[in-house]
């Protein structure tokens, strides 16, 4: 059973920012909002990708609840399990969806491939449109002017 929590309306009037996790080691994991954030169309709501569920692991007699992170941890980053150690161990995707943005580099090069795609397209049309001139027949009648050229 899925106990995830909406918002009615566009996630980003949330506010939110980002989580972090941090590990015995000190190290710390980053989920930015674009990760445990998801904006649903039909209806328009903001889901958040984080559950709580109550505490029915733990031995104790205590009232916490238990937080699964899940998608949003595991999609951004790659997990190692030691089970001789007993340890866990997460090293960050190359890819991850941290507010992707694009550089002014990378937009000039979308730029020119779409411009030489483009222009290749005209390219062929053209080159096209010619072949289908060329394969038709002609008929050549011999005389003293050009004029008697006639396509089929």
């Amino acid at each position: 059973m899925r106990s995830y929590c909406y918002y009615e309306g566009n996630c980003l009037n949330l506010g939110l920012k980002s989580l972090y996790i941090t590990m015995p080691d000190g190290k710390e994991l980053e989920i930015v909002k674009e990760q445990y954030l998801k904006q649903r169309r039909s209806p328009f709501i903001c889901e958040i990708m984080i559950q709580a569920q109550p505490d029915k692991y733990l031995q104790q007699d205590n009232d916490g609840i238990d937080i699964i992170i899940g998608q949003p941890l595991l999609f951004n980053y790659y997990t190692v399990f030691s089970v001789q150690e007993g340890l866990i161990g997460f090293y960050e995707t190359l890819y991850t969806d941290k507010g992707m943005t694009i550089t002014k580099g990378a937009f000039l090069s979308i730029c020119l491939f779409l411009s030489l795609l483009i222009a290749g397209c005209v390219g062929c049309c053209y080159k096209y449109k010619q072949s289908l001139e060329d394969d038709k027949v002609k008929i050549v009648v011999r005389g003293k002017s050009d004029t008697n050229v006639k396509k089929l």
